[in-house]
């Protein structure tokens, strides 16, 4: 890198590599770079998001994904993974309200529905909305079935 350090491409596939890696810290300061070198990559914004939930930055993840998300309002996968972070953040209603959007536009995408179903029922859950969790859930699994949501309906029949 020290040969070519204003090279956009290189630290954006740098950071690609060691998010593989697992190597979520080194990954974020090459993304990092490469943002300061273009900040307006929606890509970037979205593997910058990926690398800050991986390492538990919620928000740092968020305003990434809104980064991201103004280019492209209606990409159901980073609305689940901006879901998903307002979840963990505790904030069950605005994460309800963003996994249904994830959920009204993934269409083809069955990992994201997955993903966001399973996320939408959580924060009914949270927000002691037991019917509708169930009822999302019933859906979701007609829809989807799998074994994860399935294991989250045993869950929420025996509550």
């Amino acid at each position: 890198m020290t040969d070519f350090p204003d090279d956009f491409r290189l630290w954006h596939e740098r950071g690609l590599l060691l998010a593989k890696l697992q190597l979520f810290e080194a990954a974020l300061s090459s993304y990092n770079r490469a943002y300061e070198l273009k900040p307006h990559q929606p890509d970037l914004a979205h593997e910058r998001g990926d690398a800050l939930l991986q390492l538990k930055r919620y928000k740092e993840a968020i305003a990434s994904f809104d980064i991201c998300l103004r280019y492209s309002p209606y990409n159901a996968h980073i609305l689940a993974d901006k879901g998903y972070a307002l979840y963990c953040l505790g904030q069950y209603e605005q994460a309800l309200k963003v996994l249904n959007q994830a959920l009204k536009h993934a269409f083809h995408d069955r990992n994201t529905s997955v993903y966001a179903s399973l996320y939408q029922i959580e924060s009914l859950l949270a927000l002691r909305q037991f019917d509708a969790a169930l009822a999302a859930s019933e859906k979701a699994m007609k829809l989807y079935p799998n074994e994860l949501l399935q294991e989250q309906q045993k869950k929420l029949l025996s509550l």
